[in-house]
């Protein structure tokens, strides 16, 4: 929980004595010499250090201010930042008897009954809103699978801009942050604006879920042979020459600086215009693969060791299905080849947009700059090599001998690591006509009575039963709709969409329909940032959710569903302020060009869903002997080339990056401004999202630290001069030892040992010395020091997570449930999986308490 005034170094038992908290019997008469020595000179009457004065502190722990002062003071002394540690210290066993006596007497304050611990009544967000259309009209399309906001682009290349999305929150505002979290109650407003927008989304969203006629006659499509007619040159051209009966892939589709279309098998026919029809469909393809052991390593350096991966993705065929520089594109699944070389049959099935078309790419392929078929030949087909047309040589003469080494090549046998495509089939899997949104919304046969059907959305849209006479306004705007001539299906959608913009929606809240319905909309819009689905509004109807098996049961389906992606995406955006990535990006280079932002993204979606997945412990947050990688990142950022393919995988750390989540790209980009870096902003990150104890904010009379444009002084140097006023010293003393560690990561996260400067190179000094006192050379050292911090990490991950679930700031008293969470995680030593499930139960979410 944020601590407000968590600057003060000294005076704890001056507030023991004076308060009487801790009364005689507690031997504070003891204490006088600590008093004396540690307190009145800093925190008396006198001189109030940091604007604080202790020996004024009252005693009511009824008070919400009296009370967080005191966690703070508990905090400060159990964590050793107070007493400083250049100043005397308590013995050890002073200053435990201090925090388990002060510990007892805070519990007690927490037990008692308050209604500020309770949930709260919020909008929805705007991507909650648009997951719950999603999920109320069973919407698959591209865009509704949306984890984040589609941004502007310049499509022209002209300076202005556009969203080119149909995300039907496109045009929305983007909700106010409080701590970096988007969902606090207090902060969701309403507005007519707003309403308006929310009026427009919900017609889209209907539109989108009305499929009127017939079902369309969507024929079997099976593409053999050559399936991708046109090649994008080199070896998998030629072979598309030379071998008819299938396609084949030989290189990496994605390969480091270069833009290219190789390494893709899309059908030609449907490439430019996609399916054609919106639905499921199952894809089968036929493949082999061949030669995983070779003997061409010398020119070809595959991974003879790993087996072969092919990966079936789906893209958006009016940006271009061979299109590296597509942004709509997305990985639906890969297969393990034996290298057998016999053909199999693999079965995928997936929801495929009208205007999107599959793809097949080789995941782990080699790719060699330059290797031509004229390098093979002469290296392994010696005997038809034959030096290139001398220069000068006309058109012809050089088109006749590439054919000719690739005959020569192919003729005597292509022995290099390949995988062929036999065929690829796409066959419509609709499970019935019309599809669930249309009927949901005008029945299965168009005669079912418009009460029903009003009844039945409402159930749906506001997650709980409802009776008629609630809807009877809306079958009535039906009914006149009706009158005034229009259709049946226009005066329902009109009654929809006012359902949509109505309070029962778009607000979270109790009904009075019974805790199990709220309960069930808070856990999902926890873990879902969506409504509730079938099995969890029927556990509420049954009354079952009050059962904690029952909700655990639950908590780990929910954990288990593709919904719990927004989960994943959601608590780390708003815990380690990834909101802030792409505020202000880096001005060109590989950032934009490679869309690294998203790739940042989908690296700690990969490692924080990984340990959600195995329950693995918090302190992997902060190191491991592992990550999570794929190409794109291992090159541009790691400047490693031993990941090959778009998919993350977890891979073996190495120094100098290591591993855990602090030193992430996304973190390091969103903590840096796009031109430099700040140990400030990055010290500042670290006692607000790491160790949960933020500073105060700047005295007004301060300026803030202007750069040095000429790059004649180091960032220490300058921090060191600021530093130097009294009302800046004890605030920088706690952020920039922090911020130092962070130095050699520039602001896209890449390593350095020098920085930027016009003049001479600079040198980055990491080291510094903590508030405690312990020295750290740079990162590795701080992250080692973090870890003896684990239980303080894991309490603020909670807090965090707390907020996240109840969509509101934590009051002082929440601090009771935050110690039962930490008490119960730490035998098992604070596992993630475990903390989902703890705040899942925690009164703050289940509502235990209400209507006290």
């Amino acid at each position: 929980m944020k601590a407000h005034w968590l600057p003060f170094r000294c005076g704890v038992l001056l507030v023991l004595e004076a308060t009487g908290v801790l009364g005689a019997a507690d031997g504070t008469a003891a204490f006088g010499g600590f008093l004396k020595e540690h307190c009145y000179e800093c925190h008396g009457a006198e001189k109030q250090k940091g604007d604080v004065r202790l020996d004024t502190l009252g005693s009511d722990l009824g008070d919400e201010a009296v009370l967080g002062r005191w966690q703070d003071v508990l905090e400060q002394v159990r964590s050793g930042e107070m007493p400083p540690a250049k100043r005397a210290q308590p013995d050890l066993a002073e200053r435990a008897g201090f925090v388990e006596r002060l510990t007892a007497t805070l519990a007690g304050a927490y037990g008692e009954p308050h209604d500020a611990a309770l949930p709260v009544i919020r909008r929805l967000n705007r991507i909650e809103l648009r997951n719950t259309l999603r999920d109320l009209l069973y919407l698959e399309q591209p865009h509704f699978r949306n984890l984040g906001v589609p941004k502007p682009e310049d499509a022209n290349g002209d300076g202005s801009v556009s969203r080119r999305s149909e995300d039907p929150i496109r045009e929305f505002p983007a909700d106010e942050m409080v701590e970096g979290f988007d969902n606090i109650g207090s902060r969701l407003v309403m507005s007519d604006f707003l309403l308006r927008l929310m009026v427009g989304a919900a017609e889209e969203s209907l539109a989108a879920a009305t499929v009127p006629g017939d079902m369309p006659e969507v024929k079997v499509r099976r593409f053999g042979g050559c399936i991708r007619r046109e090649g994008p040159g080199g070896l998998e051209e030629w072979s598309r020459r030379f071998n008819k009966d299938y396609d084949v892939l030989m290189e990496r589709y994605r390969e480091p600086g270069a833009a290219t279309s190789i390494g893709r098998v899309a059908p030609s026919e449907i490439a430019g215009t996609g399916v054609g029809v919106s639905g499921r469909y199952r894809i089968t393809v036929e493949a082999s693969a061949h030669h995983q052991h070779h003997p061409w390593g010398e020119l070809i350096r595959s991974r003879q060791e790993e087996p072969m991966l092919l990966g079936m993705h789906l893209i958006d065929a009016r940006r271009g299905a061979f299109n590296e520089g597509n942004p709509n594109t997305e990985m639906l699944t890969q297969w393990a080849l034996p290298d057998d070389g016999q053909v199999h049959a693999y079965v995928f099935e997936a929801w495929i947009d009208a205007k999107w078309v599959p793809w097949l790419g080789w995941e782990n392929a080699p790719y060699e700059r330059g290797l031509s078929v004229e390098k093979l030949v002469e290296k392994y087909v010696p005997g038809e090599f034959r030096p290139r047309p001398v220069e000068g040589a006309g058109e012809q003469e050089k088109k006749d001998y590439a054919e000719a080494m690739a005959a020569a090549l192919f003729n005597a046998g292509y022995a290099g690591p390949h995988i062929r495509i036999h065929s690829l089939t796409i066959e419509p899997a609709f499970d019935a006509w019309p599809p669930r949104s249309h009927v949901l919304l005008y029945g299965k046969d168009g005669t079912e009575p418009v009460e029903e059907l009003v009844l039945r959305f409402a159930s749906r849209a506001w997650r709980r039963p409802v009776v008629a006479g609630e809807v009877g306004r809306y079958v009535e705007l039906v009914r006149e709709r009706m009158a005034a001539g229009a259709s049946r299906e226009e005066g329902l959608r009109t009654a929809y969409a006012a359902m949509l913009v109505s309070p029962n929606f778009y607000y979270l809240r109790d009904s009075g329909a019974g805790r199990d319905f709220a309960v069930a909309s808070r856990l999902s819009y926890f873990l879902w940032a969506s409504m509730p689905d079938e099995e969890l509004l029927a556990c509420a109807a049954a009354g079952r959710l009050g059962d904690p098996e029952v909700r655990r049961g639950q908590v780990e389906r929910m954990l288990n569903h593709r919904n719990a992606a927004a989960f994943v995406r959601g608590f780390t955006k708003c815990w380690l302020r990834l909101d802030k990535l792409g505020s202000m990006p880096p001005p060109g280079g590989f950032y934009f060009h490679r869309q690294m932002e998203q790739v940042m993204l989908r690296q700690t979606d990969a490692y924080f869903a990984d340990l959600l997945q195995r329950n693995g412990p918090v302190r992997d947050v902060i190191e491991s002997d592992y990550t999570f990688l794929n190409e794109r990142c291992a090159h541009w950022i790691y400047q490693r080339d031993d990941v090959w393919g778009d998919a993350f995988r977890k891979v073996p750390a190495m120094p100098p990056y290591g591993g855990g989540m602090l030193t992430m790209p996304a973190v390091m980009t969103a903590t840096a401004n796009g031109v430099d870096t700040s140990p400030v902003v990055r010290g500042v990150w670290m006692l607000e999202s790491v160790l949960g104890t933020p500073p105060k904010p700047p005295p007004p009379n301060i300026q803030p630290l202007s750069p040095d444009l000429r790059g004649a002084r180091t960032i220490r140097e300058q921090l060191e001069a600021h530093r130097a006023q009294e009302s800046c010293r004890s605030c920088h003393d706690r952020i920039d030892p922090l911020g130092f560690a962070f130095e050699n990561f520039d602001e896209l996260g890449l390593w350095r040992t020098h920085y930027k400067s016009e003049g001479k190179a600079l040198a980055i000094d990491a080291a510094s010395e903590l508030p405690d006192g312990r020295r750290v050379a740079g990162i590795a050292d701080l992250k080692q020091a973090l870890l003896g911090k684990e239980e303080q990490v894991a309490r603020v991950v909670t807090e965090k997570m707390l907020i996240y679930a109840s969509g509101r700031l934590l009051s002082p008293r929440d601090r009771g449930e935050v110690d039962r969470i930490v008490n119960e995680l730490r035998p098992n030593g604070f596992r993630v999986r475990d903390l989902v499930h703890r705040v899942a139960g925690s009164r703050m979410v289940t509502g235990e308490g209400e209507g006290r």
